[in-house]
This record gives structure tokens, C-alpha cells and sequence, in this order.
């Protein structure tokens, strides 16, 4: 429109009808005049996009769209250059108050970030660790720690404190039913459900055993009171236990999820990387933190993948954790 205008106020100046001073006058008139539309224009955008976004507090709001270094800023280091940043979780003052609340420990290991430091302070703790030698190697643990487990679901809602929950051949996912797990040989890390999620010069000679798949929504269903920490290291199937226990999280009370971030073992699982940080975020409503990271305060999503996802390298690329907090419920 201003190009049109100057063309019509050139000609209306050869022709002799007006002063070059009142087709000026008239030229900057109808730019203000575009000004002022534009700035309505604007105005009715942003108040329609205000009108748009959902209350403060609710599930949705944008500004969970970033992962914050903060806690690893206010501390000055990273979680696991002082202790495991599960156990900071577990022992300190501020989780006393849910003591009486269960914790959930997919990808158990030996046990030592975090069951057995939860058990020693009362939680009872659901234990999920598939690996046939790493689960064995617990039950002698639990017995030489003097940490009491069952290994029937059955009434463990009802079971002191500091009691465990260890199956045997178990494993969480989103849906119920059996599973080849394969077990990689040349380490007692890195086991999985899906070959593809674990290093490939790990799995020359890897054996597949039979497990039995659990979801959360079926395993803490007597949980009316709710859960305070869920912890889980599964390799790139991350995303697929969320959506198992997604109605139990929804309904109750989960405070805190502390998980592996893998971004090419989500991939193995056919996950895009960004869909497990959306669904954290926008479905569950969590806000999220990366205890290892030193950098800036926050990075948003795409950012914090590319620093986590490299192309070059080791085969299995890079990986962090995230402590997801429900700042609502806290």
C-alpha cells in the first residue's frame, strides 16, 4: 500500500493538482493511519493468544518448554560431582515429609542409587530389574543390607516401611503381557527390550530371556495416596513405561520423576526425542531439570537434544538425566 500511494502521489503532483507539501501531508497521514491499524492488529493477536494459554499453573503453559540448569547452578556443580543426585533426592530434609509414600525404581541395577537408600529411609520401594544376574545379584544384597523383600504384589501396599518389591523375569512397559529382553554380555549395563537401543559392540553374544511386561497403571493402582519419587534407566524406553503409568500419574500424585535422557535409544524404540519432553511437560505437567549440565540457565528443547544427540562418535551417542519436578503438588 505505501508503494501504491507514492506511485498515485507522483502522478497527482505532474498533474498539477496539489503542492508537493499537501501530498507529503497526505503521505505521512496515511502511514500513520497504517501504523495505527497494524498496532490494532497486534493488540487483538496478543490479546487472543493471552486469551488462548491456560491459567498459571496449569499443565500446558509454555514456559515448561525449556530445561533448566538451575538446580546445578544454585549449587555451583553438578549432582554426581558430589553424590548420586538420586540419593540428594532421597536423603534430604525435604523428602521426610513423604516418607509414608512408595518410591518406583525401574532399571534397579544394583541397587545403590536408589531402592536400597530409599528403603533405608522407609520407603517402600517397587523394584523392577529384568536382568537375570543383576537380579539375583540384589536378592544377596537385600539379605546382606538386612532389606526386607517380597515378591508378590499382592498387599505390598499394606507392607512396613523399608520393605521391597523384586520380581523376578519382570520388566515395565505399556502394555501388559511377554517380552524378549535382551541381555548384553559384555556389560551389566545397557541391557533392553529393543537390540537396537544398546551399543553395538555390546551385543556380540547377547542372549534374549523371557519377561513378563507390567504397566504402572496395573502395578500402583493401590496406591490411592500416591507416589513420591519414580526413577527410570531403561535404555531408550523411557517414554513407553510414561504411557503405561500415564492414567495413574494423571489421578494421583507422582512429586518427582528422575529418568535416563537417551536420545538415540528413544530413537530405537521409534520415539522422537522432543515427544518424551513434550509429553513430561505439556501431558504430565512436570518441570524439568538437567542435575549433570553447568552451562546456561536453561536451553530449550531442540537445543538441549542437539547437546545430547551426536551424530559422530560413539556409536550409542550421549545421554543425561532429568529430574522432573510437579511444582503444583510440592
Amino acid at each position: 500500500m505505501p508503494a501504491l500511494f507514492g506511485i498515485a502521489a507522483t502522478l497527482y503532483i505532474v498533474a498539477g493538482q496539489a503542492s508537493p507539501e499537501r501530498v507529503r501531508a497526505l503521505a505521512d497521514y496515511d502511514a500513520a493511519r497504517q501504523r495505527a491499524s497494524q498496532a490494532k492488529a497486534a493488540e487483538e493477536a496478543a490479546l487472543s493468544r493471552l486469551n488462548s494459554l491456560p491459567e498459571s499453573g496449569s499443565h500446558t503453559s509454555n514456559r515448561r518448554h525449556y530445561i533448566s540448569s538451575a538446580i546445578t547452578l544454585w549449587a555451583n556443580r553438578s549432582f554426581t560431582e558430589v553424590y548420586n543426585g538420586l540419593e540428594a533426592l532421597i536423603d534430604s530434609p525435604f523428602s521426610a515429609r513423604y516418607r509414608r509414600l512408595p518410591v518406583v525404581d525401574i532399571g534397579t541395577h544394583d541397587g545403590s542409587d536408589c531402592t536400597i537408600p530409599a528403603a533405608k529411609q522407609g520407603h517402600r520401594v517397587y523394584s523392577y530389574e529384568p536382568t537375570p544376574l543383576l537380579y539375583d545379584r540384589l536378592v544377596r544384597t537385600f539379605t546382606r543390607k538386612g532389606v526386607a523383600h517380597v515378591r508378590k504384589l499382592d498387599g505390598f501396599r499394606k507392607a512396613p516401611p523399608g520393605h521391597v518389591l523384586l520380581r523376578k523375569a519382570v520388566a515395565c512397559s505399556d502394555k501388559e503381557g511377554f517380552a524378549q529382553f535382551t541381555v548384553a554380555p559384555k556389560a551389566l549395563v545397557g541391557n533392553s527390550l529393543n537390540a537396537d537401543a544398546i551399543p553395538k559392540f555390546m551385543t556380540t553374544g547377547a542372549t534374549q530371556v523371557n519377561v513378563t511386561l507390567r504397566t504402572l497403571n496395573e502395578d500402583l493402582k493401590a496406591e490411592d495416596k500416591g507416589v513420591f519419587l519414580l526413577k527410570i534407566d531403561a535404555q531408550g524406553h523411557e517414554y513407553h513405561i510414561l504411557r503405561g503409568g500415564a492414567e495413574y500419574i494423571k489421578t494421583h500424585p507422582v512429586y518427582i520423576i528422575f529418568l535416563e535422557y537417551f536420545p538415540k535409544g528413544l530413537l530405537a524404540h521409534k520415539v522422537d526425542p522432543k515427544d518424551l519432553l513434550m509429553f513430561l511437560t505439556d501431558e504430565l505437567g512436570y518441570t524439568c531439570f538437567d542435575p549433570r549440565y553447568q552451562g546456561a540457565a536453561s536451553r530449550t528443547f531442540d537445543q538441549f537434544i542437539a547437546d545430547n544427540f551426536r551424530k559422530k562418535g560413539p556409536s550409542w551417542g550421549l545421554f543425561t538425566d532429568l529430574a522432573c519436578f510437579r511444582f503444583d503438588l510440592l
